[in-house]
């Protein structure tokens, strides 16, 4: 089990760094509220597709409500850290109520992560 976990952990950090999520100009994203909150956009959106793409068919389609459990409990927790990183940049890039509830709206959709993304990613950083 420990020896899944850390290889999950490594294609994990694997896939960050490929999409530039972990470094950007040689900085550390995880340094900067929006940097974070990319990092935890992405991470909150490929475990929502998980549960709606893999754990949900196999409850209802194979019978198993166990994986639907654990990986909705994981998503459950990523939300969380989704909504308080959210906040946290809102704050520290003065961001309008506006695009705060289209990021939130967004994060409620499959595949919304990739439009958060788009949306953020033009956005200077402030450290």
């Amino acid at each position: 089990m420990l020896k899944s976990t850390l290889n999950l952990h490594s294609k994990v950090a694997i896939i960050l760094k490929e999409y530039n999520l972990i470094k950007k100009e040689g900085k550390n994203m995880l340094n900067s509220a929006l940097g974070r909150f990319r990092v935890i956009s992405a991470i909150e959106g490929l475990s929502f597709l998980v549960l709606v793409l893999i754990a949900m068919p196999i409850k209802y389609i194979g019978g198993d409500p166990q994986p639907v459990k654990i990986i909705g409990m994981a998503h459950g927790v990523l939300f969380i850290i989704f909504m308080l990183s959210l906040f946290e940049a809102k704050i520290r890039h003065e961001w309008e109520n506006s695009l705060t509830l289209q990021l939130f709206i967004l994060s409620l959709i499959p595949f919304g992560a990739i439009f958060i993304e788009k949306k953020v990613k033009p956005i200077r950083n402030i450290n």
